[in-house]
């Protein structure tokens, strides 16, 4: 009786059985919250004294820190920091928090999302970002290009991509159509056009057809997809520019050394290099996530869309000539003098900079939140 062992329901079972039901659940399932006895449909539940007493001291510390783990994950005040290796663990008791938090480590992200992808996604809200996020992977904006940019084959419905001016088309059969001969336009029977129809490069039966209810569809998505693309492409290059910001933050000691090694001057006289950092890092992270809230902006509100946009201007306007003060290179100055000038404009428009992101901000959340 002593290799075997039960709780009060009276299951007992080998005490290897015990322990190796315990590992699985600890090291696999990952379920160390409420453990049950393992006989099928007992609830009576394995208590932690219970527990450790059946473990190796191993498994007894792996046991306490996924215990740790599941209360920080089953309390909704409660987060990891999703930066990676980092251990921290950030406490945010208001509801629906929508300013970023900070962690000791200095990763600075929305609480609600908690994604190191995602991070901060200020001025844009979390649904705005869920949106856009699939609106970017979703396999039908592909299909959304094809309406936009084809037409379909009217005899075999194969889509077909026009690259001539001539109205005159074939769908191809060693690309997988049919071989029927169309106009681009009407997508009538070429055999029915003629000089009496407008010839190669026009057609009088368009407007009657109903090919030009299909044109119109097709032009109104083409246009949403334009749209699309324009707000994505400003997004991606700040994105971009966030990635070789954090690159240049990374060698920042280098070239602080350079620095000091050239002009003879203190690490103190250096500082001024990562607070323009900093402040680039934050600027084009709320700049690349401007152009989700914007593209999601209700544009009949005239007022509203004209401030975004200006606030959104300065800031890029400032935040860019701040990235061009910073990226000047040491070797294009000449002396102290020179090296003393140059601090001193990276730090006052750091400053100047950091206050059109201020504005930004409050511009945005408090007259534009949506």
């Amino acid at each position: 009786m002593k290799e075997t062992f039960a709780l009060g329901c009276g299951h007992r079972y080998c005490k290897k059985c015990w322990k190796e039901f315990l590992e699985v659940k600890i090291t696999k399932d990952k379920d160390v919250i409420n453990i049950f006895c393992p006989y099928p449909q007992c609830n009576n539940i394995v208590h932690n004294v219970v527990i450790k007493s059946l473990l190796p001291k191993n498994l007894i510390q792996l046991y306490d820190q996924e215990l740790f783990r599941s209360i920080v994950r089953d309390n909704p005040h409660m987060k990891y920091c999703p930066a990676p290796d980092c251990t921290y663990i950030i406490k945010c008791e208001r509801k629906n928090r929508t300013e970023p938090v900070i962690c000791q480590c200095g990763y600075k992200f929305c609480f609600q999302c908690s994604d190191y992808e995602i991070g901060n996604h200020v001025p844009a809200t979390c649904h705005q970002v869920e949106m856009w996020l699939k609106k970017a992977s979703d396999e039908s904006e592909n299909v959304q290009w094809i309406i936009a940019n084809t037409k379909k084959c009217p005899q075999c419905r194969k889509p077909i991509e026009k690259n001539g001016g001539c109205m005159h088309m074939t769908c191809q059969k060693q690309a997988g159509g049919c071989g029927f001969e169309f106009c681009w336009l009407c997508r009538g029977d070429w055999k029915e056009h003629g000089s009496n129809t407008g010839g190669y490069y026009s057609c009088n039966k368009y407007d009657s057809s109903k090919a030009k209810e299909e044109d119109v569809e097709s032009e109104k998505t083409k246009t949403e997809l334009e749209a699309y693309m324009f707000y994505y492409h400003r997004f991606q290059s700040h994105a971009n520019a966030f990635k070789i910001a954090d690159q240049q933050r990374k060698g920042a000691q280098q070239k602080e050394d350079d620095i000091i090694k050239k002009f003879n001057v203190r690490t103190q006289d250096t500082q001024f290099l990562l607070a323009a950092t900093e402040q680039l890092l934050q600027n084009r992270s709320v700049l690349s996530s401007s152009y989700i809230f914007g593209f999601y902006l209700d544009k009949s509100k005239t007022s509203e869309k004209n401030l975004f946009e200006f606030l959104q201007e300065d800031l890029e306007k400032h935040t860019d000539f701040l990235s061009s003060l910073y990226e000047k290179s040491i070797d294009t100055i000449p002396d102290y003098e020179g090296f003393i000038k140059w601090k001193e404009q990276v730090t006052n428009y750091t400053r100047v900079t950091q206050g059109f992101l201020e504005k930004f901000i409050e511009g945005v959340m408090n007259g534009l939140t949506q």
